[in-house]
């Protein structure tokens, strides 16, 4: 509303500036015709009367400049009968009454009690930011927008949506599934088993390699030394040995059951028509362990 004020009071100040000129204009314009007049009748010649009809009034109203000084310059003009100059602070002194007049309708625009503009504080932001879709305010970012959610701790599956305003509880932690058993396999079977008498694996025509069947070899040792050997060995690793036959025995440890053969001539021992063991010797005895 004060903006409207000033607006309407720059408006009047211009109209009445420009009401100032038009009287000056004016008053100029009746003094030249006063003069002419005059000196008409004093000269009495029809050449030097000045024709000052109101078709020459209104052809002046043209833009023109100041009214002072053209005044004072047509006035130089018109002969010699014009002796006295125009005086701007003659037109100001007339048109003063006219312009107070009015001014004086005109309510003064006053824009010291103008308030200052408010600063808002961030904590009224904050507080007046819309709400998250946990029901508290939303924080660090722009209006509306709210931070991301924290992840889901490993193992932990989110529990159902809560009413707004309480945090989720999130369910049990679910274990690790159980891991796979190891395979078993005779390696597995007899972890930390050191082989007496020298004995190495050996290749066996008979049987393909695989992970529950081994064929040992050795030079160093008779038949029966190498059979007490073995069994001694297993034993300390918690088995139980029983015979199974004349050149078979078992060893027993829980579910654990270890088949074991003596071949003593492992030279001769053909498959087909080859030699079932080609790394052995006249001397060799081989010795079998399998799964059962």
């Amino acid at each position: 509303m004060k903006y409207v004020v000033f607006a309407l009071y720059v408006w009047v100040v211009v109209s009445v500036l420009a009401l100032i000129i038009q009287l000056a204009r004016r008053w100029a314009f009746q003094r030249r015709r006063a003069a002419a007049n005059a000196s008409s009748h004093t000269s009495g010649s029809a050449d030097t009367v000045i024709d000052l009809s109101d078709d020459t009034m209104a052809a002046s109203s043209a833009p023109v400049p100041p009214a002072p000084a053209a005044v004072v310059s047509a006035a130089k003009q018109a002969g010699p009968v014009l002796t006295k100059e125009v005086k701007p602070e003659a037109v100001a002194t007339e048109a003063r009454p006219i312009v107070e007049t009015a001014m004086s309708g005109i309510p003064k625009l006053d824009l010291s009690d103008a308030a200052p503009p408010e600063t808002i504080a961030p904590e009224t932001l904050a507080a007046a930011a819309p709400p998250t879709a946990t029901g508290g305010p939303a924080t660090g970012g722009p209006a509306g927008l709210t931070a991301p959610a924290p992840p889901v701790p490993p193992h932990v599956v989110e529990g159902t949506p809560t009413a707004a305003g309480s945090t989720p509880t999130p369910a049990s932690p679910v274990p690790d599934p159980p891991a796979a058993p190891a395979p078993r396999t005779l390696a597995t079977v007899l972890v930390g088993v050191r082989l007496p008498c020298d004995l190495l694996p050996t290749p066996d025509a008979l049987h393909p390699p695989s992970d529950d069947r081994v064929t040992l070899l050795t030079d160093a040792a008779e038949p029966p030394t190498v059979g007490g050997a073995i069994a001694d060995e297993l034993e300390r690793l918690g088995f139980e040995i029983a015979p199974d036959g004349d050149d078979e025995a078992v060893a027993i440890r829980g579910e654990d059951t270890i088949g074991m053969k003596i071949t003593s001539e492992a030279f001769d021992a053909t498959v087909g028509n080859g030699r079932r063991f080609p790394e052995a010797t006249a001397t060799s005895v081989a010795l079998e362990l399998w799964l059962r």
